[in-house]
């Protein structure tokens, strides 16, 4: 892992040429978080994936020599220089990967309680269609959209119901016409975040929900540095959130935010507390990962035992002293 340089205000005037402006509120004023050479974050990828990427996707990926990661000293959000999103190439190749699929996530079960049975869902970036296979488990209608050929094949294989297309085009063909518009870790993707939010409200009928997951910038969970989180580098990752950013977002693209919920839970802070304990062990004392982990994995099951759990789910104190997961969803209300 590269250590990132001692953070630096950049107070760069609006407008200045050249300038990237943040993703989220526009201003152009930041502060420097790290940088990283482009080839690392490549190399890393292929050790994550366990397949290296091709020539010719790496070529098309490669905007600079590096990244650097810069906050912006207006509303707090995390972008990375050069602002550039993956290819349809890059997405394709990690998206053959079995590693690269998610099949079960906190926040299916969350939008699944948070909708009734008869409201229509859309799921927008749906990939292969797990959500979709979540939904149709739990009795509710639900269809897809995602830009990628290959996830779209590999959806309807499995008789979901899944679009290809962008979703400016979806939105213009399909205004009003769902109750709950979801999108799972998509808009720390996109180069334009208020846009896309934008393009989901417009496929909103009016008093729907738009329902938005992304990662938790300040989970314990999240990797530290950029090599030890290559996918949350670009060309994958292009921002990095918190719940002020993630409530701001919504109100920027035109919406009301209801709320905004982190994963949580006894088994999630036992997992922090593990990850906390074997980065302590090893980066300050120096001890073998093998101990490291025998010695986190004991502490975890001493404070966090399973007999605890109705305990700490009733109190919720794990929560308040930060013991959240890596994902964080929003509830977004259409007016009307």
């Amino acid at each position: 892992m590269l250590a990132p340089p001692p953070e630096t205000a950049t107070p760069t005037p609006a407008g200045t040429a050249g300038a990237t402006a943040c993703p989220l509120c526009g201003a152009t004023g930041h502060a420097v978080v790290g940088s990283c050479p482009t080839a690392e974050v490549f190399e890393a990828l292929g050790r994550t994936l366990g397949a290296a990427l091709s020539p010719a996707a790496v070529a098309e990926n490669t905007h600079a020599s590096a990244v650097t990661l810069r906050r912006c000293l207006g509303c707090d959000l995390e972008y990375f220089v050069p602002l550039r999103a993956g290819t349809e190439r890059f997405y394709a190749e990690i998206g053959a990967c079995p590693a690269y699929y998610v099949a079960g996530r906190w926040e299916f079960d969350f939008v699944c309680a948070a909708s009734g049975p008869t409201d229509s869902i859309l799921d927008v970036g749906a990939g292969s269609g797990h959500f979709l296979e979540r939904c149709r488990a739990h009795g509710r209608k639900a269809r897809g959209l995602d830009p990628s050929p290959v996830a779209v094949g590999s959806a309807r294989a499995r008789g979901l119901d899944v679009a290809a297309g962008d979703v400016a085009s979806f939105a213009a063909a399909n205004p009003d016409a769902f109750d709950v518009v979801t999108a799972f870790h998509v808009v720390e993707h996109i180069e334009r975040p208020v846009e896309f939010v934008a393009a989901l409200a417009r496929l909103c009928r009016p008093g729907g929900r738009v329902i938005v997951a992304l990662p938790n910038r300040l989970s314990a969970h999240r990797p530290r540095g950029f090599i030890e989180g290559p996918l949350d580098c670009p060309p994958h990752h292009v921002s990095r959130w918190t719940a002020a950013n993630l409530a701001r977002l919504g109100q920027a693209a035109g919406l009301g935010c209801e709320r905004v919920e982190a994963e949580h839970g006894p088994v999630i802070a036992r997992e922090a507390l593990k990850l906390a304990t074997r980065r302590f062990l090893g980066e300050r004392l120096g001890l073998g990962d093998g101990t490291a982990r025998a010695v986190s994995g004991l502490l975890g099951r001493v404070l966090v035992p399973r007999a605890l759990h109705p305990v700490y789910r009733a109190t919720g104190i794990l929560e308040r002293l930060g013991g959240v997961g890596l994902s964080m969803a929003a509830v977004y209300r259409k007016p009307g």
